[in-house]
C-alpha cells in the first residue's frame, strides 16, 4: 500500500506496465481526480480498510 499527502493542486503520474500515463490530482483536500487511460480496470471497494476494533469493543 503506497500513502500519499497530495495539497491542493498536487498531481501524481502512474506509468503503466504497457508506457502509458495515468495521473491523479487533488481538486480539494478530500477530493481526488483519476485521469488513466481506458485500457485500465478500476474497482471501488467501500470500506477496503475497515477498522479491526467493533463498536462493542470500545
Amino acid at each position: 500500500m503506497l500513502r500519499m499527502y497530495l495539497a491542493k493542486g498536487d498531481a501524481v503520474r502512474v506509468q503503466f506496465s504497457d508506457g502509458t500515463i495515468g495521473t491523479i490530482w487533488a481538486e480539494s483536500r478530500s477530493e481526488l481526480v483519476f485521469d488513466f487511460p481506458n485500457t485500465e480496470r478500476f474497482k471501488r471497494e467501500k470500506q477496503a480498510f475497515k477498522k479491526p476494533i467493533t463498536p462493542n469493543q470500545k
